[in-house]
């Protein structure tokens, strides 16, 4: 799966959030489906994209701490701080990425394995932060916030996938991100059009970012690679949108 396939698939994943945050009362529980979804995508693409030999124990590992970042943030509650359950759940993905090469039998690139590992288990511990997003904006009238986030992602996705000059691709969709943003922030939540131009620019640029280290992987058009190099700028986005809902609040 080359790039332009790879970008409607990024927007289909981002429109998916999108609907979640429109979904009201049960947004949360919606948004952490979406997110489990995309841990399983990173976590069965990860070990072939990172190019590893022990795949099995990784691609558990990568895809079983997005599931838990989903279920605990989800029940969370007042019980745990928004940032320091996502800590929890970072920190037990690391944990796991070690105890997973202490049982290799086979300890050839053990060093490559294990930061893979633990790079792949903080990502999808990380995409939690959407649906603690979705928890914090629904109990402060911000849903607004998530909501535009995804459609500027989405956006931001498709253009960028337009079959043009590589860097007018690139400011194309940057721009495309930061006006879906400030254009919806305004008309839906009142906020100024500096603000949503901001988040936008911080979501496209930061997810512009994932998508060039993850696309410069060689194997990364292969069916498997494909879907974690689609599904992580998505799920990446997740801490930028949890840090505009905390900032706006």
């Amino acid at each position: 799966m080359t790039p332009a396939p790879r970008a409607p698939l990024g927007a289909a994943l981002a429109l998916l959030l999108a609907l979640a945050a429109l979904s009201g009362a049960a947004a949360p529980v919606i948004g952490a489906g979406v997110v489990i979804v995309l841990s399983l995508a990173i976590g069965a693409g990860w070990p072939s994209l990172a190019e590893l030999r022990a795949s099995h124990g990784t691609r558990r590992v990568v895809a079983l701490t997005g599931v838990g970042s989903a279920l605990l943030t989800l029940t969370a509650g007042e019980r745990l701080d928004p940032f320091a359950a996502l800590a929890v759940v970072c920190a037990g993905g690391v944990f796991a990425a070690f105890v997973h090469q202490m049982l290799r039998q086979e300890r050839t690139g053990l060093a490559a394995s294990l930061t893979s590992t633990v790079a792949g288990a903080l990502l999808t511990g990380l995409a939690g932060a959407w649906v603690t997003a979705l928890v914090v904006a629904s109990a402060t009238g911000l849903m607004v916030v998530p909501v535009a986030a995804a459609m500027s992602l989405a956006v931001g996705s498709l253009v960028a996938s337009l079959p043009i000059a590589p860097t007018v691709r690139i400011i194309a969709g940057v721009a495309a991100a930061s006006a879906t943003a400030m254009v919806l922030l305004d008309r839906l939540g009142g906020f100024p059009l500096w603000q949503g131009g901001l988040l936008g620019l911080l979501l496209a640029c930061g997810t512009a970012g994932v998508v060039a280290l993850l696309q410069s992987q060689l194997v990364s058009r292969d069916p498997a690679p494909s879907l974690a190099a689609a599904a992580a700028p998505v799920a990446t986005a997740g801490t930028i949108v949890l840090l505009a809902v905390q900032l706006l609040r």
